[in-house]
């Protein structure tokens, strides 16, 4: 990020270099011990964009840091509330910490992984786009057309004017010629190419599409839009298909000097469209009912099912935990609040960091872990540096599972996980959090018995 261009740089590092500004643009801190993170100068508060605190300084806090409790891994909730304003506060004591020491590191805004894409830095680019793109339906048509992707891609280019037709080469002083090479009859530009060129014309004609009545000087965008209004919402799936066709019949003779027929053209416009149809039959989901239901862990291991329930106006949750023996005994639960939670991602990660302490309390030592957040769990078992929110609490999971003789963390189903749904909803008065051994609240040891019922005890 240091980097300077240089004198004589290639257009390589120029590329580069220049997308530096970018990354500025989304580059922010994910807080780990908090000794390199400036409180008032540095970009660390959580978000989809940068953003610094705004309360007023404080001369005795500089660092992140000394706001942090080191040896209890967690938030000096006075000293935060004392300092920022209430809605600065809740967000920094919504930060997920680890149990242990972790580098603080600098993730990008953009994307919930903390990783750049192409994808997100595009997304930033926009606002500052001096011609941005049209904020209509037709894009949304066209994704939603059910079409393969690739075609979807083309006819956004076609749309954007993002293809090497004759004009556009010539602009870039790539060619000299811009007439069209097949007609020879006027330029090549995109609605030429796709509507007005005599292949075009015969091959909309076959396939009866209705066209628009006043078509003189509509650029491809209005043109598609006016032919999705005035044809059957079923027949979008042919107009993609068949622009896509166009263009591949346009390459094949550019290229290779075949020129294909118009009856190929639609041949294979029509015989893609009966292919699609017949997948998307085949993958039409049965009527069957779901035989999700919870199995018993193998002796001597215990099981360990985890769930959340957040609130995203009070920014607050609750957990459940329930521990199980291989006879579908219940030898342990837990329901705790929380306070402070960024997102229900969070709340889930949270909920596997609660149950595998209260195993460990409960001194087992063999166990295996279910819950049905998918994303957690693959965050689990992944290789690598995590970089997203839950980094800190999936750190402190494997921490922690590290006392265990043996421990796994397995993906289950919401029809599976019903137990500790209900923990994770069980009212919470006065208490903060409230554990329950060899037992648990009349709801969930009636959930409990009905999972018993699905197997046969060894």
């Amino acid at each position: 990020m240091r980097a300077r261009l240089g004198s004589s740089p290639s257009n390589i590092w120029r590329s580069i270099w220049s997308a530096r500004a970018l990354l500025e643009k989304g580059i922010r801190w994910k807080v780990g011990c908090g000794c390199l993170i400036d409180v008032w100068n540095d970009h660390w508060l959580p978000g989809p964009y940068l953003k610094k605190v705004s309360s007023n300084q404080c001369p005795d806090v500089k660092w992140v840091a000394d706001l942090i409790d080191s040896d209890a891994g967690c938030w000096k909730s006075d000293l935060v509330r004392a300092i920022f304003s209430p809605n600065e506060a809740l967000e920094i004591l919504s930060i997920p910490l680890s149990m242990g020491p972790q580098p603080d590191t600098k993730v990008w805004c953009g994307e919930k992984s903390g990783s750049y894409s192409v994808r997100s830095g595009y997304r930033m680019l926009l606002p500052l786009s001096p011609n941005p793109p049209q904020n209509d339906s037709l894009f949304r048509v066209i994704w939603n057309s059910n079409c393969p992707s690739k075609m979807n891609i083309q006819c956004w280019k076609f749309i954007r004017n993002f293809v090497p037709t004759k004009i556009n080469l010539c602009v870039r002083k790539v060619a000299s010629d811009p007439t069209c090479v097949k007609c020879l009859q006027a330029s090549e530009d995109i609605i030429h190419v796709l509507c007005e060129c005599v292949l075009a014309k015969q091959v909309w004609d076959r396939i009866s599409i209705k066209e628009p009545t006043n078509a003189t000087d509509l650029s491809l965008h209005d043109w598609l839009t006016e032919v999705f209004i005035i044809n059957e919402q079923h027949r979008i799936q042919e107009i993609i298909i068949t622009l896509y066709a166009l263009w591949f019949a346009r390459n094949k003779f550019v290229f290779e000097g075949i020129a294909m027929k118009t009856e190929e053209i639609i041949t294979y416009v029509r015989g893609y469209c009966l292919d699609l149809c017949a997948l998307k039959s085949s993958l039409a989901p049965a009527n069957a009912t779901s035989s999700v239901c919870w199995s018993p862990p193998s002796p001597p291991f215990v099981k360990i099912n985890v769930d959340a329930r957040f609130n995203a106006t009070t920014k607050s949750a609750q957990v459940g935990v329930l521990i199980r023996d291989s006879e579908g005994l219940i030898l342990g639960a837990k329901a705790a609040k929380l306070n402070h939670t960024s997102s229900s991602f969070a709340t889930e990660a949270e909920a596997v960091v609660h149950g595998v302490r209260l195993a460990l309390d409960l001194g087992f030592r063999n166990a295996v872990v279910e819950g049905d957040a998918l994303s957690i769990i693959k965050k689990l078992h992944a290789a690598g540096e995590d970089r997203s929110e839950v980094s800190a609490l999936v750190w402190s999971a494997l921490h922690l599972a590290k006392s265990f003789q043996r421990i796994s963390f397995a993906f289950v189903a919401r029809e599976g996980n019903i137990a500790a749904h209900e923990l994770a909803r069980t009212p919470l008065t006065s208490a903060s959090e409230i554990v329950w051994v060899e037992e648990a609240p009349a709801s969930v040891e009636a959930l409990a018995a009905v999972d018993r019922r699905h197997f046969d005890p060894p």
